[in-house]
């Protein structure tokens, strides 16, 4: 199936409730034990990471609770998290790399984890994948299914696969660029002072390129 956008894909955006988000919603799920799902050898988060509910600043981030939840978006080294529907203050701000890498002090995963490398990504893109539009494997938005069950998999039971969803990006303070039929998710190398790699996928070809550091992607990380 190709990606396409829809009214349906607002759904990803539901407010993030770590009390009470499947009781209030029904589709959200509880992640299983363990926290990260193995693919290729490299231990991915289940979910995509969005601002800590409990902190204004968005400079605290944590797991998305459900799968299919778009997230927060992020500029490349920098811990700031952007929901799409509050973007006023935003910033074209180009962050210089520590040694081409992310810098350690913007690394906005949670403790224990990291940004995923170039390598990762790659061997990711080498997997097999499933692209699924909404509602077809319980998910309320578009996206990719990664891992060799990718056929069978749904949020519900992944059975050892990962869910991104097609989220799209912020580019310049303006959201809505492939929400619902594109996906990027930042690496931690840059590729120039002003660019970095990126994670694309689009009706199910993903490969790997590299954007400018001030655009807001998504962000998918790697247990160290």
């Amino acid at each position: 199936s190709s990606l396409r956008g829809g009214a349906v894909a607002k759904d990803g955006f539901k407010t993030f409730d770590a009390e009470s988000s499947v009781a209030k919603n029904g589709n959200w799920y509880v992640l299983d034990s363990p926290d990260y799902t193995l693919v290729g050898g490299v231990k991915w988060a289940k979910t995509n990471l969005i601002a800590d509910p409990n902190d204004e600043t968005g400079m605290t981030s944590v797991f998305a609770d459900r799968t299919d939840y778009y997230g927060d978006f992020y500029q490349w080294g920098r811990k700031k998290a952007w929901n799409r529907d509050s973007l006023t203050g935003w910033e074209n701000v180009t962050v210089a790399g520590e040694n081409g890498l992310w810098p350690a002090a913007g690394n906005p995963c949670p403790a224990g984890w990291r940004l995923p490398t170039i390598t990762e990504y790659n061997i990711l893109e080498q997997c097999y994948c499933v692209a699924v539009e909404a509602n077809e494997r319980d998910n309320t938005v578009d996206g990719m299914f990664f891992g060799d069950s990718s056929d069978v998999a749904t949020i519900a039971d992944p059975k050892g696969c990962i869910f991104m969803p097609a989220a799209g990006r912020i580019e310049n303070g303006t959201y809505h660029i492939g929400w619902g039929i594109r996906g990027w998710h930042w690496l931690q190398g840059e590729s120039s002072a002003d660019n970095a790699y990126n994670f694309h996928f689009f009706s199910g070809e993903p490969y790997i390129e590299n954007n400018p550091k001030i655009w807001g992607f998504s962000l998918r990380c790697v247990k160290i």
